[in-house]
């Protein structure tokens, strides 16, 4: 299994970013509008539903979206869902800090369909992951944030 590090992530929205990667918790964060964090975060391999509930890699913007990052097989995908008030328990800006986070939807497939990353998404090597604001909102979630991978 090859690794897929995060070796930055670049906030070019207007509002700040959390991070937190349920298998470490240590790996978290806050990355404040036009910043970039350079700490390493390896992609966690989630291989199944529960792996996916302990170990993914979440990325929240301005308490309203929410994505989830893993690699599985050859790639990296995510999925993304909008976040109800209050929902990591403090006020905002806030890490993740409870693995019921991942709602049920994120984690059974008869529900939802992960989607690649947008850019690099082939596992192995390093990357810089990008948050950005977009023009259009996203259709199912009348969101404006997109993430994409770099490599690097």
């Amino acid at each position: 299994m090859s690794v897929t590090a995060i070796k930055a992530i670049e906030n070019q929205s207007r509002f700040p970013v959390a991070f937190l990667k349920l298998e470490n918790t240590e790996d978290h964060g806050i990355i404040f509008p036009g910043q970039i964090n350079y700490n390493e975060v390896w992609i966690p391999w989630c291989d199944d539903a529960l792996q996916l509930s302990q170990k993914v890699f979440i990325v929240e913007v301005n308490n309203d979206l929410r994505f989830y990052i893993w690699q599985t097989g050859p790639a990296v995908y995510y999925y993304h869902s909008p976040i109800k008030p209050l929902s990591t328990g403090q006020p905002y800006p806030g890490i993740p800090k409870q693995p019921q986070l991942v709602p049920y939807v994120a984690v059974d497939p008869k529900f939802f369909k992960p989607q690649l990353v947008p850019g690099v998404s082939t596992v192995g090597g390093n990357r810089k992951l990008i948050i950005r604001e977009t023009l259009k909102p996203n259709a199912l979630l009348n969101q404006y944030f997109t993430i994409s991978l770099q490599a690097i």
